[in-house]
């Protein structure tokens, strides 16, 4: 049985690397600075995490878990919280058990402390997830810290849930002595290539695994009254915005799914249109063009996991010596995403990102109401003063659009479409008119976008082929699948043209809710 504080530093192992290669370099790392390392040997642990059904635990700050370590059983309470520089500090309440005896422990500090949380007659808990977890372990200690211990766990995890996620780490645990002995190996650590400081634990990754963390659960949408400031509808929209993109903010910075990179690139879209049509009824602020930054660097990092996500249904359509050559350019390409992942990971930790967040708390800041002709302006007249005009900009650069147009063309249109969409959600939900929009409005972004991944998946694979000294094989089934891409694009343009008579029709309705 144990009560305490845990205190640990833990580090990702990117993905592009060999997770046994990053250990070995740590720990050769570690002896040339003086620890003493010694083995403990690993063990199979597979984590139940556990929670009432209206999520008492969680909403309390704290996670739940029966662990099964080869056959030891143990009850786990932990309080929540992130890292920041890689550091944990939380606290731990433990205790052995039997496996069925989760809903209900017997006597200990796990079941005083659940029922001081939730009672003494708290019901069943649910399962939320399963993670199965190969455990290496050593201890570390240094002469400079006599009688002092810490424990380092190499962990290689799995969780089989919504998402799929497989990940290494890196956990140093502070086992007895005092915190300098582990802020002092941070310095090490902190150095070390490969390596990405956490800002989750496993808990909050297994939530995201399971498409349950609170942001995915859904939020109930505030729909504006026709009387309503504009003003106070865009302030209110873009402080759910903000904090959306705290949540997803660290997922992205661990960027261990690719899922974790679009959320946050969606909240930025929304952000960036959201600045765009409120912009008459706010303060002036340079917020646009840093959140456009942001988006940019998360660009990078989403368009290749885009990419490799196509590369499964290649293999198929590929012969051996030209599956040998993909797998060295799925390597590549993991290569590449690592360079605009730590792109991405110093964007995060600069005073550029830390400049957002002021700049956009003093966006929201209710004594500065902006004192031009639109501050009084209602929802009802919204419409007309602002989705109008982008209404009619779509139109006319949709109208644009020929067989001879480039693919640059269709992706500024599908910028311009995701911006009029934005804004009609905006207005609430008046009518079938603006639903039916909206859908047609989905329908053609989604098309376009189809368009332009296959677009630029030809493009990337004709650029590759071309860059390389590849064998003739291997260049031949490149060139194969840089056609195959080209034929998918021309079918989605196709499409494009059925889809946009469709919300040409639909846009008819939505003038008439906009005069």
């Amino acid at each position: 049985m144990q009560v305490g504080r845990e205190l640990e530093a833990k580090f990702l192992i990117a993905a592009c690397k060999r997770p046994k290669r990053v250990l070995r370099r740590v720990i050769q790392e570690l002896s040339w600075a003086g620890y003493l390392i010694r083995p403990k040997g690993a063990v199979q642990v597979q984590d139940r995490y556990l929670d009432t059904k209206n999520w008492s635990l969680h909403r309390a700050g704290w996670t739940y878990r029966l662990r099964d370590a080869d056959g030891s059983i143990t009850l786990t309470l932990k309080q929540l919280g992130g890292g920041r520089g890689a550091l944990f500090e939380r606290r731990e309440i433990e205790q052995a058990a039997h496996a069925k005896e989760a809903s209900h422990p017997h006597p200990g500090p796990v079941a005083v402390q659940l029922d001081e949380l939730l009672g003494s007659h708290r019901g069943k808990f649910n399962e939320l997830f399963v993670l199965d977890n190969h455990r290496t372990r050593y201890l570390l200690t240094h002469p400079a810290y006599p009688g002092e211990a810490i424990e380092l766990c190499f962990d290689r995890v799995r969780i089989e849930a919504e998402y799929t996620l497989q990940f290494s780490e890196l956990e140093f645990e502070l086992q007895l002595g005092r915190d300098e002995f582990l802020i002092d190996l941070l310095g090490i650590l902190r150095e070390q290539p490969g390596l990405i400081a956490a800002r989750l634990g496993k808990f909050q990754r297994g939530l995201f695994a399971a498409a349950c963390t609170p942001q995915q659960r859904g939020r109930k949408k505030s729909i504006p009254n026709a009387d309503s400031r504009w003003l106070d509808v865009g302030r209110r929209l873009l402080a759910i915005q903000l904090e959306l993109l705290k949540a997803f903010e660290p997922f992205a910075f661990e960027a261990i799914h690719p899922e974790s990179i679009h959320d946050l690139r969606v909240v930025t879209r929304r952000i960036r249109a959201a600045l765009d049509i409120f912009s008459p009824v706010l303060p002036k602020t340079s917020l646009s063009k840093d959140v456009r930054n942001l988006s940019r660097v998360l660009g990078r990092v989403r368009d290749i996991d885009v990419h490799l996500d196509r590369l499964g249904g290649y293999q198929k359509k590929l012969s051996t010596d030209g599956c040998q050559a993909l797998s060295v350019y799925r390597r590549h390409l993991q290569r590449k995403r690592w360079g605009a992942h730590r792109q991405l990971i110093d964007y995060l930790e600069s005073s550029n990102y830390a400049k957002l967040l002021a700049d956009y708390k003093a966006l929201l800041d209710g004594n500065r109401d902006p004192s031009g002709p639109h501050q009084s302006l209602q929802v009802r007249d919204a419409g007309r003063a602002f989705v109008k005009p982008q209404l009619k900009k779509v139109l006319q650069d949709g109208a644009a659009i020929t067989e001879d147009s480039p693919p640059e063309a269709l992706h500024r249109l599908r910028i311009e479409i995701k911006r009029l969409r934005y804004q009609i959600e905006h207005l609430g939900a008046p009518g079938r008119s603006l639903k039916r929009a909206g859908s047609s409005l989905t329908k053609l972004q989604q098309t376009l976008g189809s368009y332009q991944d296959a677009w630029l998946a030809r493009d990337r694979l004709d650029s590759y082929r071309h860059k390389r000294d590849l064998r003739r094989a291997e260049s031949k089934a490149f060139k194969k699948l840089a056609r195959l891409e080209n034929n998918k694009a021309e079918r989605w343009r196709r499409r494009f043209g059925k889809d946009w008579q469709a919300f040409v029709t639909n846009s008819k309705r939505l003038k008439k809710v906009l005069r």
